[in-house]
């Protein structure tokens, strides 16, 4: 599976923010489950604080596990 920041770079080669993603390999899963864990979405998994590049990630992670977009949005308020 590829990581968040080379689907990104592929998808979304004009966005230069997304150069600045994480170089970690972070896949979809990995995302989610750092969610799940209460991880915080922009400084400890992105370490992009853009809300463009947050929802097209959650529609990758949506799309690659099947999970509805707004399962995964939810998360980012289980910890607040």
């Amino acid at each position: 599976m590829e990581t968040i920041k080379q689907w990104y770079l592929k998808t979304y080669p004009d966005d230069e923010l997304g150069r600045e993603l994480t170089d970690n390999a972070i896949t979809s899963v990995d995302v989610y489950e750092m969610l799940k864990d209460g991880y915080d979405i922009y400084d400890d998994i992105l370490q992009v604080d853009d809300s463009l590049i947050r929802e097209r990630v959650f529609e990758k992670v949506s799309d690659d596990l099947h999970i509805p977009y707004d399962d995964i949005y939810e998360l980012l308020f289980n910890y607040i």
